[in-house]
Protein backbone atom coordinates (compact mmCIF):
# COMPACT_ATOMS: atom_id res chain seq x y z
CA UNK A 1 0.00 0.00 0.00
CA UNK A 2 1.13 3.62 -0.63
CA UNK A 3 2.82 5.16 2.52
CA UNK A 4 2.57 8.79 3.35
CA UNK A 5 4.72 10.07 6.25
CA UNK A 6 4.07 12.26 9.01
CA UNK A 7 6.12 14.74 7.59
CA UNK A 8 4.37 14.76 3.98
CA UNK A 9 0.53 13.79 4.72
CA UNK A 10 -0.17 16.82 2.33
CA UNK A 11 2.71 16.51 0.02
CA UNK A 12 2.37 15.15 -4.18
CA UNK A 13 5.13 12.51 -3.35
CA UNK A 14 4.04 9.00 -2.46
CA UNK A 15 5.64 5.39 -1.42
CA UNK A 16 4.37 2.06 -2.72
CA UNK A 17 5.70 -1.55 -1.82
CA UNK A 18 5.51 -3.40 -5.20
CA UNK A 19 4.53 -6.35 -3.62
CA UNK A 20 1.04 -4.69 -1.83
CA UNK A 21 0.13 -2.51 -5.48
CA UNK A 22 -0.55 -3.03 -8.97
CA UNK A 23 2.41 -2.11 -10.49
CA UNK A 24 2.62 -1.82 -14.50
CA UNK A 25 5.44 -1.31 -16.52
CA UNK A 26 5.43 -3.05 -20.17
CA UNK A 27 2.43 -3.36 -21.88
CA UNK A 28 1.95 -6.99 -22.44
CA UNK A 29 2.35 -7.94 -19.09
CA UNK A 30 -0.02 -7.96 -15.92
CA UNK A 31 -1.62 -4.93 -15.98
CA UNK A 32 -0.46 -3.58 -18.49
CA UNK A 33 -2.98 -2.05 -20.53
CA UNK A 34 -3.58 0.15 -17.83
CA UNK A 35 -0.64 2.10 -19.57
CA UNK A 36 -1.29 4.92 -22.24
CA UNK A 37 1.07 2.86 -24.39
CA UNK A 38 -0.89 0.21 -24.77
CA UNK A 39 -2.78 -1.17 -27.89
CA UNK A 40 -5.85 -2.56 -28.20
CA UNK A 41 -7.95 0.54 -26.64
CA UNK A 42 -8.84 2.84 -30.29
CA UNK A 43 -10.50 6.11 -29.96
CA UNK A 44 -12.23 8.34 -31.87
CA UNK A 45 -12.26 12.40 -31.09
CA UNK A 46 -14.37 14.37 -33.54
CA UNK A 47 -14.51 11.84 -36.22
CA UNK A 48 -10.76 11.55 -36.41
CA UNK A 49 -9.12 7.69 -35.01
CA UNK A 50 -6.43 7.40 -33.08
CA UNK A 51 -4.20 4.58 -31.99
CA UNK A 52 -3.95 5.09 -28.42
CA UNK A 53 -4.63 7.39 -25.23
CA UNK A 54 -0.94 8.76 -25.04
CA UNK A 55 -1.46 9.53 -29.22
CA UNK A 56 -4.38 11.67 -27.87
CA UNK A 57 -3.04 13.09 -25.32
CA UNK A 58 0.13 14.32 -26.76
CA UNK A 59 -1.81 15.64 -29.89
CA UNK A 60 -3.88 17.93 -27.21
CA UNK A 61 -0.01 19.57 -26.53
CA UNK A 62 -0.33 21.74 -29.72
CA UNK A 63 -4.30 22.80 -30.27
CA UNK A 64 -3.01 25.49 -32.50
CA UNK A 65 -0.53 22.97 -34.20
CA UNK A 66 -3.15 20.86 -36.21
CA UNK A 67 -0.01 19.85 -38.65
CA UNK A 68 1.52 18.75 -35.84
CA UNK A 69 -1.32 17.01 -34.01
CA UNK A 70 -2.04 14.99 -37.49
CA UNK A 71 1.63 14.04 -37.42
CA UNK A 72 1.26 12.53 -33.88
CA UNK A 73 -1.97 10.95 -34.62
CA UNK A 74 -0.24 9.13 -38.03
CA UNK A 75 2.08 7.08 -36.26
CA UNK A 76 1.54 3.53 -35.44
CA UNK A 77 3.30 3.20 -32.13
CA UNK A 78 2.65 5.37 -29.09
CA UNK A 79 5.78 5.81 -28.43
CA UNK A 80 6.77 7.58 -31.94
CA UNK A 81 3.46 9.66 -31.31
CA UNK A 82 5.42 10.93 -28.12
CA UNK A 83 7.83 11.31 -30.05
CA UNK A 84 7.35 12.82 -32.99
CA UNK A 85 5.99 16.24 -30.97
CA UNK A 86 9.11 16.29 -28.80
CA UNK A 87 10.69 18.61 -31.33
CA UNK A 88 8.03 21.17 -30.55
CA UNK A 89 7.74 21.31 -27.69
CA UNK A 90 8.97 24.80 -26.71
CA UNK A 91 5.53 25.64 -28.95
CA UNK A 92 3.34 23.38 -26.15
CA UNK A 93 -0.13 25.38 -25.45
CA UNK A 94 0.97 28.31 -22.88
CA UNK A 95 -1.01 26.86 -20.05
CA UNK A 96 0.28 23.30 -20.89
CA UNK A 97 1.49 22.59 -16.94
CA UNK A 98 -1.84 24.12 -15.41
CA UNK A 99 -4.01 21.90 -17.87
CA UNK A 100 -2.02 19.02 -18.57
CA UNK A 101 -3.56 16.55 -15.23
CA UNK A 102 -7.16 17.78 -16.71
CA UNK A 103 -6.43 16.65 -19.87
CA UNK A 104 -4.58 13.58 -19.24
CA UNK A 105 -8.04 12.76 -16.79
CA UNK A 106 -9.86 13.32 -19.99
CA UNK A 107 -7.97 11.15 -22.12
CA UNK A 108 -8.22 8.28 -19.89
CA UNK A 109 -12.41 9.22 -19.78
CA UNK A 110 -12.36 8.87 -23.54
CA UNK A 111 -10.21 5.20 -23.43
CA UNK A 112 -12.62 4.10 -20.71
CA UNK A 113 -16.21 5.39 -22.54
CA UNK A 114 -14.61 3.86 -26.18
CA UNK A 115 -13.47 0.88 -24.60
CA UNK A 116 -15.62 -0.02 -21.58
CA UNK A 117 -15.43 -3.95 -21.68
CA UNK A 118 -11.78 -4.36 -21.62
CA UNK A 119 -10.77 -1.03 -20.11
CA UNK A 120 -13.31 -1.39 -16.70
CA UNK A 121 -12.16 -4.81 -17.08
CA UNK A 122 -8.75 -3.79 -16.64
CA UNK A 123 -9.07 -1.25 -14.01
CA UNK A 124 -11.64 -3.77 -11.92
CA UNK A 125 -8.49 -6.39 -12.01
CA UNK A 126 -6.65 -4.51 -9.87
CA UNK A 127 -9.15 -5.29 -7.02
CA UNK A 128 -8.48 -2.43 -4.38
CA UNK A 129 -4.73 -1.91 -4.82
CA UNK A 130 -2.96 0.87 -5.02
CA UNK A 131 -1.99 1.69 -8.77
CA UNK A 132 1.11 2.27 -9.75
CA UNK A 133 3.21 3.43 -12.92
CA UNK A 134 6.84 1.85 -12.90
CA UNK A 135 9.02 4.60 -14.40
CA UNK A 136 12.40 4.41 -14.85
CA UNK A 137 12.86 8.27 -15.37
CA UNK A 138 9.27 10.06 -14.76
CA UNK A 139 8.38 10.35 -11.43
CA UNK A 140 5.67 12.69 -11.59
CA UNK A 141 3.04 10.35 -13.75
CA UNK A 142 4.97 7.17 -12.50
CA UNK A 143 7.11 5.93 -9.30
CA UNK A 144 10.72 5.34 -9.43
CA UNK A 145 12.33 2.34 -8.14
CA UNK A 146 14.43 3.24 -5.32
CA UNK A 147 15.44 -0.66 -4.33
CA UNK A 148 13.28 -4.13 -4.93
CA UNK A 149 10.46 -3.45 -3.65
CA UNK A 150 10.09 0.07 -2.76
CA UNK A 151 9.05 2.84 -6.18
CA UNK A 152 8.20 6.60 -4.76
CA UNK A 153 7.09 9.23 -6.61
CA UNK A 154 3.77 11.63 -7.49
CA UNK A 155 2.82 8.65 -9.20
CA UNK A 156 -0.31 11.13 -11.33
CA UNK A 157 -1.37 8.62 -13.35
CA UNK A 158 -1.72 5.90 -10.77
CA UNK A 159 -4.12 8.05 -8.66
CA UNK A 160 -6.14 9.34 -11.90
CA UNK A 161 -6.30 6.12 -12.82
CA UNK A 162 -7.39 4.57 -9.22
CA UNK A 163 -10.15 7.70 -9.10
CA UNK A 164 -11.37 6.43 -12.44
CA UNK A 165 -11.58 2.76 -10.86
CA UNK A 166 -13.74 4.27 -8.04
CA UNK A 167 -16.30 5.99 -11.31
CA UNK A 168 -16.12 2.11 -12.32
CA UNK A 169 -17.71 0.63 -9.02
CA UNK A 170 -19.83 3.02 -8.43
CA UNK A 171 -21.87 3.92 -11.77
CA UNK A 172 -23.62 1.16 -13.26
CA UNK A 173 -21.91 -0.13 -16.60
CA UNK A 174 -25.24 1.99 -18.98
CA UNK A 175 -24.46 5.10 -16.96
CA UNK A 176 -20.74 5.91 -17.92
CA UNK A 177 -21.50 6.55 -21.92
CA UNK A 178 -20.51 10.21 -22.93
CA UNK A 179 -17.99 12.66 -21.58
CA UNK A 180 -18.16 16.13 -22.16
CA UNK A 181 -15.59 18.26 -23.54
CA UNK A 182 -13.01 20.26 -21.15
CA UNK A 183 -13.61 23.92 -20.30
CA UNK A 184 -10.42 25.53 -21.24
CA UNK A 185 -9.31 28.00 -24.50
CA UNK A 186 -8.10 26.17 -27.47
CA UNK A 187 -9.63 22.59 -26.71
CA UNK A 188 -9.04 21.90 -30.46
CA UNK A 189 -8.45 18.87 -32.55
CA UNK A 190 -7.66 19.79 -36.57
CA UNK A 191 -8.58 22.74 -36.07
CA UNK A 192 -11.85 22.22 -34.37
CA UNK A 193 -13.11 22.08 -31.20
CA UNK A 194 -13.21 18.79 -29.55
CA UNK A 195 -17.01 17.83 -28.74
CA UNK A 196 -18.94 15.32 -26.62
CA UNK A 197 -17.03 11.90 -27.12
CA UNK A 198 -20.07 9.35 -27.08
CA UNK A 199 -19.27 5.15 -26.51
CA UNK A 200 -18.64 3.50 -29.59
CA UNK A 201 -21.57 1.62 -31.20
CA UNK A 202 -20.84 -2.40 -31.38
CA UNK A 203 -22.98 -2.59 -34.27
CA UNK A 204 -21.02 -0.27 -36.21
CA UNK A 205 -18.34 -2.18 -37.68
CA UNK A 206 -16.92 1.36 -39.20
CA UNK A 207 -17.26 2.91 -35.25
CA UNK A 208 -19.68 5.33 -35.73
CA UNK A 209 -20.42 6.90 -32.10
CA UNK A 210 -23.91 6.57 -30.06
CA UNK A 211 -25.55 9.29 -29.01
CA UNK A 212 -28.46 7.81 -27.16
CA UNK A 213 -28.46 10.38 -24.89
CA UNK A 214 -27.49 8.45 -21.85
CA UNK A 215 -26.09 10.41 -18.61
CA UNK A 216 -22.53 11.59 -19.69
CA UNK A 217 -19.55 11.09 -17.55
CA UNK A 218 -19.01 14.20 -15.68
CA UNK A 219 -14.95 14.76 -15.14
CA UNK A 220 -16.04 16.87 -11.99
CA UNK A 221 -16.56 13.81 -10.17
CA UNK A 222 -16.42 13.57 -6.31
CA UNK A 223 -12.97 12.43 -5.96
CA UNK A 224 -12.48 15.41 -8.31
CA UNK A 225 -14.02 18.30 -6.16
CA UNK A 226 -12.58 16.58 -2.95
CA UNK A 227 -9.25 17.35 -4.08
CA UNK A 228 -7.11 19.35 -2.12
CA UNK A 229 -4.73 22.56 -3.40
CA UNK A 230 -1.97 19.82 -3.30
CA UNK A 231 0.99 22.34 -4.33
CA UNK A 232 1.93 23.78 -1.16
CA UNK A 233 5.36 24.50 -0.19
CA UNK A 234 6.41 21.22 -0.22
CA UNK A 235 6.84 19.93 -3.90
CA UNK A 236 7.00 21.32 -6.98
CA UNK A 237 6.73 19.84 -10.27
CA UNK A 238 9.17 21.64 -13.14
CA UNK A 239 8.37 22.17 -17.04
CA UNK A 240 10.96 19.19 -17.09
CA UNK A 241 7.60 16.62 -15.63
CA UNK A 242 9.75 16.55 -12.15
CA UNK A 243 8.83 16.89 -9.07
CA UNK A 244 11.35 19.20 -7.23
CA UNK A 245 12.21 17.25 -3.67
CA UNK A 246 11.95 19.52 -0.88
CA UNK A 247 15.15 18.33 1.68
CA UNK A 248 13.20 20.00 4.51
CA UNK A 249 10.47 17.62 4.90
CA UNK A 250 11.06 14.51 2.31
CA UNK A 251 11.72 11.12 3.90
CA UNK A 252 14.99 9.29 3.47
CA UNK A 253 13.14 6.85 0.39
CA UNK A 254 12.66 10.05 -1.95
CA UNK A 255 15.79 11.44 -0.73
CA UNK A 256 17.43 8.08 -2.00
CA UNK A 257 16.08 9.28 -6.04
CA UNK A 258 18.45 11.80 -6.36
CA UNK A 259 21.57 10.97 -7.90
CA UNK A 260 24.68 10.12 -5.40
CA UNK A 261 22.52 10.18 -2.48
CA UNK A 262 23.03 6.99 -0.77
CA UNK A 263 20.42 5.61 1.48
CA UNK A 264 23.66 6.42 4.43
CA UNK A 265 23.39 9.87 2.79
CA UNK A 266 19.03 10.47 3.00
CA UNK A 267 19.59 9.60 6.54
CA UNK A 268 22.42 11.72 7.30
CA UNK A 269 19.96 14.86 5.52
CA UNK A 270 16.95 13.87 7.76
CA UNK A 271 19.03 13.73 11.30
CA UNK A 272 20.35 17.34 9.99
CA UNK A 273 17.34 19.06 9.66
CA UNK A 274 15.75 17.32 12.44
CA UNK A 275 18.77 18.64 14.83
CA UNK A 276 19.68 21.60 12.84
CA UNK A 277 16.61 23.10 11.86
CA UNK A 278 15.39 23.33 8.18
CA UNK A 279 18.09 23.98 5.41
CA UNK A 280 17.29 27.89 4.91
CA UNK A 281 18.61 27.52 1.16
CA UNK A 282 19.53 24.76 -1.27
CA UNK A 283 23.44 25.16 -1.59
CA UNK A 284 23.09 24.64 3.25
CA UNK A 285 22.75 20.60 2.03
CA UNK A 286 26.29 20.86 1.55
CA UNK A 287 26.61 20.94 5.48
CA UNK A 288 25.75 18.04 5.74
CA UNK A 289 28.88 15.67 6.20
CA UNK A 290 29.55 13.66 3.44
CA UNK A 291 27.95 15.80 0.88
CA UNK A 292 30.15 18.33 -0.93
CA UNK A 293 29.88 20.48 -4.48
CA UNK A 294 29.91 18.02 -6.79
CA UNK A 295 27.22 16.07 -5.53
CA UNK A 296 25.27 19.76 -4.57
CA UNK A 297 25.79 20.45 -8.59
CA UNK A 298 24.13 16.91 -9.45
CA UNK A 299 21.12 17.79 -7.32
CA UNK A 300 20.31 20.95 -7.13
CA UNK A 301 18.01 21.74 -10.17
CA UNK A 302 15.91 18.61 -8.62
CA UNK A 303 15.71 20.15 -4.89
CA UNK A 304 13.69 22.90 -3.06
CA UNK A 305 13.42 24.06 0.30
CA UNK A 306 10.05 25.21 0.18
CA UNK A 307 10.24 28.99 0.46
CA UNK A 308 9.93 29.46 -3.25
CA UNK A 309 8.18 27.30 -5.70
CA UNK A 310 8.73 28.20 -9.61
CA UNK A 311 5.93 26.81 -12.18
CA UNK A 312 3.49 25.58 -10.15
CA UNK A 313 -0.32 25.39 -10.26
CA UNK A 314 -3.48 24.18 -7.75
CA UNK A 315 -3.05 20.02 -8.38
CA UNK A 316 -5.77 18.44 -9.91
CA UNK A 317 -4.53 15.07 -8.82
CA UNK A 318 -6.58 13.11 -6.19
CA UNK A 319 -6.04 12.35 -3.23
CA UNK A 320 -5.65 8.27 -3.65
CA UNK A 321 -2.66 7.02 -1.99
Amino acid sequence: MAMVTDNHKNSRIREYNRTDSAVFLKTKEKYGGLSNMAGGFPLRVNGVDIRTSEALYQACRFPLLPDIQDKIIAERSPMTAKMKGKPYRQNSRPDWDAVRVKIMRWCLQVKLVQNWDTFSDALLETGDLPIVEHSRRDDFWGAKPVDDTTLVGVNALGRLLMELREQVKREPTDILQRVEPLSIPDFLLRGKQIGQICQFDSDDKRGQLDTSGRRPVDVTTEAHTAIIAEVTADYSITVADRALININIAHAAALQSLPSITPKLAEKIVAHREGEGPFKTIDSIISVHGIGKKTYLKIADMITVGHHIPNTQPSLLPNFQ
